[in-house]
């Protein structure tokens, strides 16, 4: 309960009221002495507590009914929920998701396809004589289609595994299947990327010529990146200059070094041998390194 993946809200949130207290609270002090007292035991010895716990007798040397007894009583069943679902959500925390900081969520009511509807900028202010009325703004509609899907997953645990004092398996399993889970959104994000799908509203691919977006067939270096964020501060919503400015640069592991030093080093050799300031550690952008964009990936969908 101590690990810093606690300390993420929207990971702390979805554990029992119980596991989220502060280490002084009563309730998790208690939680922590009786987990220190019951660390040694074997499956078979906490499924007797179980028993024991539930006021149910049980036959010592009867594995098979003292397993019956004990999964009957809903005690078990509660603990390996608490406990492997914390598991899981620890091991969930642990991925590096590259599409953090610069996508944003959004929420959809169901798992059905919708239309999610953005409105263009309006139009630049027009010239109003004194005694004239301000004529009316336009937005033109445009949309694009977003859908929910849905990942899992089973793993089952039988009579055998608790019978054979498998907590190797109760252990390991869960924390494999939360970073199966935490892959699972960069996997989408890099699928988007990588198949540069088109556009509902252009009818184009997202990144086209059309849009003025794309810089193909030059190598990343200092010239290149200076042309390609004046090209992004040049983008226009309608006829409103948007000025956009970058925040990140995402790269393949083979391009990272060098991401890190146009964007990171204060100061650049030129042909000559002498050091010059280097303006594009000015801008803040921030280097990401992922090998999807090497590797590619396995489509999550297809």
């Amino acid at each position: 309960l101590d690990n810093v993946a606690f300390n993420r809200t929207d990971i702390r949130q979805r554990l029992p009221e119980w596991m989220r207290h502060d280490i002084n609270h009563t309730t998790r002090q208690q939680a922590m002495d009786q987990g220190q007292e019951f660390r040694h035991l074997s499956t078979m010895e906490v499924l007797q507590a179980a028993c024991e716990l539930n006021g149910i007798s049980y036959q010592r040397g009867d594995r098979v009914g003292t397993l019956q007894a004990a999964l009957s009583t809903g005690t078990v069943s509660t603990l390996f929920g608490a406990t492997i679902g914390a598991k899981v959500l620890e091991s969930y925390a642990e991925i590096n998701d590259f599409s953090a900081g610069w996508t944003s969520n959004a929420e959809n009511p169901d798992l059905e396809q919708h239309v999610r509807i953005r409105l263009e900028n309006v139009g630049s202010l027009e010239h109003t004589p004194t005694g004239q009325t301000a004529a009316h703004a336009t937005r033109a509609a445009k949309n694009e289609y977003a859908a929910v899907d849905r990942f899992a997953k089973q793993i089952t645990f039988d009579e055998a595994d608790l019978l054979g004092d498998n907590f190797g398996k109760l252990k390991d399993t869960p924390r494999l299947l939360g970073l199966a889970a935490s892959r699972i959104i960069p996997d989408l994000v890099a699928a988007v990327l990588l198949a540069n799908p088109t556009l509902n509203q252009t009818g184009s691919a997202l990144f086209h010529a059309n849009h003025g977006n794309t810089q193909t067939g030059v190598a990343l270096a200092r010239a290149t990146l200076s042309a390609a964020i004046a090209r992004l501060a040049k983008k226009k919503d309608g006829d409103a200059n948007l000025n956009l400015a970058p925040t990140h640069l995402l790269v393949p592991p083979d391009l990272y070094d060098l991401a890190v030093q146009l964007l990171m080093s204060l100061v650049i050799s030129n042909d000559s041998g002498a050091g010059e300031k280097n303006v594009l550690n000015a801008y803040g952008i921030t280097p990401v390194s992922e090998a999807r964009l090497a590797n590619g990936i396995v489509h999550p969908l297809t």
